[in-house]
């Protein structure tokens, strides 16, 4: 008796080592799996967030140099304007002391200033929101390919940031969808 009580004894630790092998390796295979897919996700969530960031860069890149074109071509007017206006004055002092008549460009000019009058009291209109969600889903309806907020902001004239609400509030109505930093009409 003594004798087959310790051999149950031994079997029963025996099975009961092998279910919490299994059991650990179990565990310790789900913990694998959880580690890897973390590493995934971290892995896509940095690629998309890379690809954002360059799309903001270029986005930010396009803005300098709208800026710096629209600089170029104001500072040039205002060469041509300071050009013309020492013209004018090299032309006032050829005239001699007590011979100068002051140009009419140089002349004071009075302005008549009128106050901005009231406005009436109107119905409230759609919010600019809904306008630019409207072009928006136009836009990326016409882009089977996919479009990023930077090409449609340059084919709105519009800063690609001020999309970005609009667009999240299509992609959550479930009216377009997203891969990466591209925006596609929903099939």
């Amino acid at each position: 008796m003594v004798h087959g009580f310790a051999e149950e004894r031994v079997s029963h630790a025996i099975a009961l080592s092998r279910m919490l092998k299994a059991y650990t390796d179990g565990i310790t295979d789900d913990v694998d799996t959880m580690i890897r897919g973390f590493a995934d996700d971290r892995k896509s969530m940095g690629t998309g967030l890379s690809r954002m960031l360059i799309s903001y860069t270029d986005g930010i890149t396009d803005d300098v140099e709208q800026l710096m074109d629209e600089f170029a071509k104001q500072r040039s007017e205002v060469q041509v304007d300071l050009m013309d206006g020492h013209e004018i004055w090299q032309r006032h002092g050829q005239k001699g002391p007590g011979k100068t008549k002051t140009p009419s460009i140089l002349k004071a000019v009075h302005v008549e200033y009128e106050r901005p009058r009231k406005v009436p009291e109107m119905e409230p209109e759609k919010e600019p929101g809904d306008e630019l969600q409207a072009k928006i889903l136009k836009i990326i309806r016409h882009s089977p390919k996919g479009i990023s907020l930077a090409e449609a902001g340059k084919k709105l004239d519009i800063e690609w940031r001020k999309l970005v609400g609009p667009a999240k509030h299509l992609l959550e109505e479930g009216m377009i969808r997203k891969k990466e930093s591209r925006y596609f009409p929903v099939s």
